[in-house]
């Protein structure tokens, strides 16, 4: 007598996408971009730190919505923070 077993896969669930912006359209001195609990996308000077119940961050900050590129993404909100990158550009002058 022959048992047959039939084997189902679960989904690879994975952890989402961060928010996402075009940083050219963001003030120079901004540097982190982060969704708060409300699912609400910031753009900000210093670091957020996620609480309990919501971020906690100091200095400027302004809603990431006012920029067109903005894309919010779908991770959690205590794991959306995204750091600017800062690409080095090099000038070569001839003497």
């Amino acid at each position: 007598m022959w048992t047959f077993v039939r084997f189902i896969t679960s989904p690879v669930m994975s952890k989402g996408d961060k928010p996402s912006i075009d940083w050219r359209e963001v003030p120079f001195s901004f540097r982190y971009l982060w969704l708060d609990q409300n699912g609400t996308g910031y753009v900000s000077v210093f670091t957020p730190y996620p609480g309990m119940r919501s971020m906690y961050v100091s200095g400027e900050i302004l809603p990431a919505e006012q920029f067109p590129s903005f894309k919010y993404g779908n991770c959690k909100w205590k794991e959306s923070i995204v750091y600017r990158s800062y690409e080095r550009t090099w000038c070569h002058t001839s003497t």
